[in-house]
């Protein structure tokens, strides 16, 4: 397995976001930039070089239906959430590129039982 590299996360969060962004334009679903992500774009026109994610949010009926249709189309991204999965581990939805591992540092929870509550999804 290998690590990648801030610069590399970085493309790979990118495009993350355009499919995210592209999937909910397609669908009629309102989405906002925040936090990091958004201070980011207007301070440094791009990613605050100590930001590893995209944070965006939604109001509650676009999220539904988000959660609802993403993982339907075929792709390489899916949407991981309790509304996909009861044994989610976090109250957060995150979109994650199949093609990659995350590996959790900082959070009180083993990335083995992590992968346990995922019902071994990790490829």
């Amino acid at each position: 397995m290998k690590k990648i590299d801030n610069e590399t996360l970085k493309v790979l969060e990118l495009d993350i976001l355009k499919d995210v962004a592209d999937f909910c334009e397609e669908n009629g679903l309102r989405y906002y930039l925040c936090g990091g992500t958004l201070l980011g774009c207007i301070r440094h026109h791009g990613f605050i070089p100590w930001d590893d994610d995209i944070d965006i949010i939604m109001p509650r009926p676009d999220y539904m239906k988000f959660i609802k249709l993403y993982n339907n189309k075929e792709s390489v991204y899916r949407v991981n959430s309790l509304e996909t999965d009861s044994s989610w581990y976090s109250a957060f939805a995150e979109v994650e590129d199949t093609r990659t591992l995350k590996i959790y540092t900082g959070f009180n929870i083993s990335n083995s039982s992590l992968q346990l509550l995922r019902h071994n999804k990790i490829t």
